[in-house]
């Protein structure tokens, strides 16, 4: 598997088994990411940058990732709404 990029698609008629395998491989997409790309963001050689975050910064980084995240799922139905209309 390549942790550079999500995990790949997967056809339907997952097992329980294959389903956790997929949630673990996504889980190990986050991991990996804290390693790289949130390594050259956060990482402060003798700590990382949100251990020294107060309870407001994490406050506000959180919702900051969830508007990004809302404006994400806003555009991903977007896709979707043209998707169907394309059927």
């Amino acid at each position: 598997m390549n942790f550079d990029h999500p995990p790949a698609y997967l056809p339907f008629g997952l097992t329980s088994l294959e389903l956790a395998q997929a949630q673990a491989e996504f889980t190990e997409y986050a991991r990996r990411r804290i390693i790289t790309v949130g390594s050259d963001q956060y990482d402060e050689a003798s700590h990382q940058k949100i251990e020294t975050h107060s309870i407001q910064e994490l406050i506000l980084n959180i919702r900051e990732e969830l508007a990004d995240t809302v404006n994400y799922i806003a555009a991903l139905d977007l896709h979707l709404e043209r998707l169907g209309r394309s059927l």
